[in-house]
């Protein structure tokens, strides 16, 4: 069985079409055309519906690939793992994360890790929408609140303390916030996914409610959002790593200091993801291991 051809035929899939395989590949249309017709006829199965416009998957060809992928992702693992152990890790290590961490916790940490590996080099993907660890490639992706893919290894990072906080400027011209309920006469601006944006949860050591919101403003964004409440839009909702300095120069204020306020997850935490747990590259395994040791460098 040529291993090429299924590598070919996981790719196309991954990609939707030949001419997007070969523009990778650098070769033409025709040779991965004529690579999947060879692997179809091996296999005696038809496994792409051809069109005009695009590829899709047959039934048959769908049960392959879901068969196929992890065995070939765990075999370039193994490669690259035995290659690395007769050398300091090496080669493209592509992350994923949010916007707003990246550009707040981990830009600050990457020169040092590049300083103690040298040989290895990072593509930091930044997006406040959850890619596709698979077809996108990434080896390490660093996701916030509950995990739902359970076809995915997560490992928490940390956990997380959400802060609800105005400007000072704010809060100089409105109503006091002096318990929960008091929120409700004013502007709000939070996150748009679900968790944030239609409910907050409010916990002291003597009671705990649930606050039903009406946002004027939801972001995808934590700086968005920080930048809003700066300039006097009014009451956000914001993980500390997100505003720490700003509190501490006096830029914001943390409102009800007593009460532990969250959304919908109740256990807010970092997670670092992986497609898999066998055969970890050493590239992976360093960055891991590094954040984990300096996470706690962060101020949150």
């Amino acid at each position: 069985m040529d291993l090429n051809s299924i590598n070919v035929f996981i790719l196309t899939h991954q990609l939707g079409s030949f001419a997007a395989v070969a523009k990778q590949m650098n070769v033409a249309p025709s040779s991965i055309s004529r690579m999947i017709a060879n692997l179809e006829q091996e296999l005696n199965t038809r496994l792409f519906n051809r069109s005009t416009r695009k590829l899709t998957l047959t039934l048959a060809g769908e049960n392959y690939y879901e068969s196929v992928r992890p065995l070939i992702a765990e075999m370039d693992a193994l490669h690259q793992q035995l290659s690395e152990e007769t050398s300091s890790p090496s080669g493209k290590l592509v992350i994923s994360a949010s916007v707003s961490f990246g550009q707040i916790v981990l830009a600050p940490l990457l020169t040092s890790f590049c300083e103690q590996y040298p040989r290895i080099t990072l593509d930091l993907k930044l997006s406040d929408s959850r890619i596709d660890m698979l077809s996108t490639q990434v080896d390490l992706a660093i996701r916030h609140g509950k995990m739902q893919d359970s076809s995915l290894i997560a490992r928490k990072l940390c956990n997380i303390n959400y802060s609800l906080v105005a400007s000072q400027n704010y809060l100089q011209h409105k109503s006091p916030i002096c318990h929960p309920n008091d929120v409700i006469a004013h502007q709000i601006v939070t996150f748009g996914y679900e968790a944030f944006n239609h409910l907050w949860y409010f916990q002291s050591q003597q009671s705990r409610l649930k606050l039903a919101i009406n946002p004027k403003l939801t972001l995808s964004n934590a700086l968005g959002i920080r930048e809003c409440v700066k300039n006097d839009f009014g009451v956000a909702l914001l993980p500390d790593w997100a505003i720490s300095q700003d509190i501490k120069v006096g830029h914001l204020v943390r409102l009800l200091p007593d009460w532990q306020v969250t959304g919908l997850d109740s256990e807010p935490g970092i997670w670092l993801v992986q497609p898999s747990r066998h055969f970890i590259p050493d590239r992976v395994r360093v960055f891991t291991e590094f954040l984990f040791e300096n996470i706690a460098t962060i101020t949150f």
